[in-house]
């Protein structure tokens, strides 16, 4: 039996044990299901859930669970992109597109592991191994966007969403170019089937380093006016993964570190073990941005969502969801039973090996 076979029997085997003390959360028979076209859009660089989030698609992908079309970043800064394209070339991805954002900003940074780019190890070699194509050559995100989707099949792609909504924003209102007749609203219309993201915040909770309750939420803070837009705008079905739903998914540091050190070259371990932010009196980091990949992955086979709604966001990036017919958002539902089913998901993500995979 080849550890390829292996990987998905594990992979789906402890997904439906996690389940078999609750018959709702086993996943439903008739629901289909079959290799997803994926587009990653993320703001990689600043929290590690996007780094397991990654790892996961990538896991996936080497079962022929999804196909990564694009990974698009939405945190400008050099030395972000650079760290993105070494992620890549460690999953042995240097022929998926990478798009970039231009720019240097330096919206609240977490922990700041896209630095490693630019760190020696004990022998003073590099820390990330980059690929060697040269950033000037890659798309920006809105640009890669319309021509990844002028190129698919009508209503055949699934957008993952676990940063900034800034991309998303300038797709939707892009013109149309030499890679469609279609404006982007109508080019989301008719290529995108749907999108799961991390973002909102609908109940009030206390923020991570005080008593203090929160207000908004990171990702819809990163651009308030094209979180706004998205929302308003977006033509197909909306999955939406709230901040306050990631409370009670908090990750285990010890548990990753020990789970990743049988590959010391792999940016989760390396950014685990040089930038840790428990060591300066951080409550730890929670996988907000697994939910909605998973979920984008595997579709309602182990989530619950709501009926159909309306998310509103204000000028201060607080959020509102009202339930309509004729709306396209769905919240995603969480709990216990969920919460065990994606910390074995993710025990199984880290025995994935690029080296010892043939992506399909």
């Amino acid at each position: 039996m080849g550890k390829r076979y292996i990987f998905a029997t594990l992979l789906t085997v402890l997904t439906v044990c996690s389940c078999s003390n609750n018959d709702d959360l086993e996943p439903r028979p008739e629901l289909e299901h079959e290799c997803v076209n994926l587009i990653i859009d993320t703001d990689l660089g600043n929290s590690t859930d996007d780094l397991l989030a990654i790892q996961g698609a990538f896991a996936y992908q080497s079962v022929g669970d999804c196909r990564i079309l694009a990974v698009m970043t939405s945190r400008g800064k050099h030395d972000v992109q650079r760290f993105a394209d070494a992620t890549m070339h460690y999953y042995h991805a240097d022929d998926i597109p990478l798009g970039t954002t231009p720019g240097e900003e330096s919206f609240f940074e977490i922990v700041p592991y896209y630095k490693l780019v630019d760190m020696k190890d004990e022998q003073g070699n590099p820390m990330m191994q980059e690929s060697g194509i040269p950033l000037s050559s890659r798309m920006e995100s809105p640009e890669l966007y319309r021509k990844i989707l002028s190129e698919a099949p009508d209503h055949s792609v699934v957008i993952a969403c676990i940063g900034f909504t800034t991309n998303i924003g300038k797709l939707l209102d892009s013109k149309p170019d030499k890679y469609s007749p279609l404006n982007g609203v109508d080019l989301i219309k008719q290529k995108v089937k749907s999108m799961s993201m991390m973002g909102c915040l609908f109940a009030k909770v206390k923020q991570r380093y005080s008593d203090e309750l929160l207000n908004a939420e990171y990702n819809i803070l990163g651009d308030i006016p094209l979180a706004q837009k998205l929302f308003r705008e977006w033509p197909v079905a909306l999955h939406v993964f709230p901040v306050e739903g990631g409370l009670v998914f908090p990750s285990d540091h010890d548990q990753v570190i020990h789970d990743y050190s049988w590959q010391p070259d792999n940016p989760i371990y390396k950014t685990y073990t040089h930038f840790d932010e428990w060591q300066t009196g951080d409550l730890g980091q929670y996988w907000w941005d697994i939910i909605p990949m998973v979920h984008a992955i595997q579709g309602e086979r182990y989530f619950d969502c709501t009926d159909n709604g309306n998310i509103t966001i204000k000028d201060d990036g607080q959020s509102d969801f009202v339930l309509d017919d004729k709306g396209k958002c769905h919240i995603i539902s969480f709990n216990a039973v969920h919460s065990k089913t994606i910390y074995e998901a993710l025990r199984i993500f880290s025995s994935y090996n690029p080296d010892n995979v043939t992506r399909l």
